[in-house]
């Protein structure tokens, strides 16, 4: 079974180094580098290749505050649902950076959307459509990455963070 949703996301052939994740959508507290809506790709591995090269680009390497380490791609034919004002289509690749993703990531959504939400937005699937990706973290995780991914609840906007800081104080993992 997962690696029938594995293809049909189009994430059985993302490298590890790429740390994808179906059902979440990594936001960003840094820069969008690549607008999703003009920007995609026909695969998360696709995705995540762009990531790595627009890093690795020279002016880039000057200034690697502006380096993407974070990829959000939509796998679903017809639409990923985000909370905003645009309908999300296949193949989107927002390319970003955050300040700290392999310790502190940032997510717009993660699991299954909360019932609450689901009753205020009535087009919320029950689940993220996302599948994305932090650079250097790993398919299931890395250091530091292991006990809140494992157990970490659906959330939606701010309580994603609030959650996974909560699990890793709880872990007692290093900060």
């Amino acid at each position: 079974m997962a690696l029938v949703l594995a293809l049909a996301l189009g994430i059985s052939d993302v490298d590890r180094t790429c740390g994808y994740e179906s059902a979440a959508a990594l936001g960003d507290d840094g820069l969008v580098l690549s607008w999703g809506r003009t920007h995609k790709t026909q695969t998360a591995a696709e995705c995540c290749d762009r990531c790595l090269a627009q890093a690795a680009r020279k002016h880039v390497k000057e200034k690697p505050e502006q380096a993407c380490n974070v990829w959000v791609w939509c796998p679903h034919p017809t639409r990923c649902w985000a909370n905003d004002i645009w309908n999300h289509s296949f193949g989107e690749c927002w390319l970003k950076r955050q300040r700290d993703p392999l310790r502190s990531p940032k997510y717009n959504a993660r699991g299954r959307y909360p019932a609450g939400q689901r009753r205020v937005h009535t087009t919320m699937p029950p689940a993220v459509q996302w599948v994305s990706g932090v650079i250097g973290r790993g398919a299931r995780g890395g250091k530091g990455w292991a006990a809140a991914d494992d157990h970490v609840a659906n959330c939606f906007g701010t309580e994603c963070q609030n959650e996974f800081v909560r699990l890793r104080q709880k872990a007692q993992l290093p900060e």
